[in-house]
């Protein structure tokens, strides 16, 4: 018996994400434009760099099982 696993999800959202960096030891936080695409997040640094750049990175997030995505205050972070 083999079992396959794949998103199926038709979501496509965009916006800014605060997100955490560390350099050189110290904490920095940092604006990313994201663009949440079926089960991908790809990230760049400004929306117009969206036109001409590929992406700075990206995260699947098809490996993830919660149904539950929240804000979270930023205490937690």
């Amino acid at each position: 018996l083999k079992l396959d696993s794949e998103g199926h999800s038709n979501v496509r959202h965009q916006g800014f994400l605060t997100v955490f960096d560390l350099i050189s030891g110290f904490g920095v936080w940092n604006r990313r434009f994201i663009v949440l695409e079926r089960c991908d997040m790809y990230y760049w640094n400004h929306p117009n760099d969206r036109e001409t750049k590929e992406a700075e990175g990206s995260i699947s997030l098809s490996r993830f099982p919660s149904q539950c995505v929240r804000p979270v205050n930023r205490d937690s972070c």
